[in-house]
């Protein structure tokens, strides 16, 4: 007795849809991004408006925003950009424009920032973000 199998081959084309500025397409649906929480690097980011003053890196989520790197040589504390250390109990961490932080002598005094859902970048030619 001989059992031929033939396959054959589908092909499923997916278009995605539009979403608004502040949206994501999720499964073919556009949600609403302030729903998450977002990572934004840089002015480039379309939610940077969102990030708090001399701050290059953010986390947002919802109406509020964490910023997790400083520009314009400001020292990074519990997710805000300051000048200095001073103030808190912390020593001063860092060179240069971006990076510097100021590190809590007492672990306790940290505040985590929130872990990122997704990242809110301008779409490249290797990238669906």
């Amino acid at each position: 007795m001989q059992t031929t199998t033939s396959t054959t081959t589908t092909t499923t084309t997916t278009t995605l849809p539009t979403c608004g500025r502040e949206q994501f397409a999720k499964s073919g649906v556009c949600v609403d991004a302030t729903m998450c929480v977002a990572e934004c690097l840089g002015e480039s980011c379309p939610l940077f408006d969102r990030c708090p003053a001399n701050c290059h890196a953010c986390r947002i989520s919802g109406a509020t925003s964490f910023c997790v790197q400083c520009s314009s040589g400001r020292f990074l504390y519990n997710g805000r950009c300051y000048a200095s250390c001073d103030g808190f109990d912390a020593v001063p961490q860092g060179e240069g424009d971006l990076g510097r932080f100021c590190k809590a002598n007492d672990p306790s005094d940290v505040v985590a920032p929130p872990k990122v859902q997704f990242e809110a970048s301008p779409l490249t030619l290797t990238s669906d973000r």
